[in-house]
């Protein structure tokens, strides 16, 4: 199972600049059908961040196109 393996995963963060650029990531990787989780900050109802599921390189690189890497 995927989960047990999660320390030994490749992990790659990228950044948005604020909840709108969020929230129009999101979309893309819907529109792209990319299976993945928002979490929304409560109380606030503020978009903090998105995890995909684990995916091959290959597929993940074709998802995130035009997301930028966190530094």
């Amino acid at each position: 199972m995927a989960a047990e393996n999660l320390a030994n995963m490749h992990k790659v963060v990228y950044k948005a600049k604020n909840e709108a650029a969020l929230l129009s990531a999101s979309a893309k990787l819907a529109d792209r059908g990319a299976r993945f989780h928002q979490w929304i900050e409560q109380p606030e109802g503020i978009a903090t961040a998105i995890a995909l599921k684990p995916y091959p390189r290959s597929v993940s690189r074709v998802l995130c196109k035009g997301l930028r890497l966190f530094k």
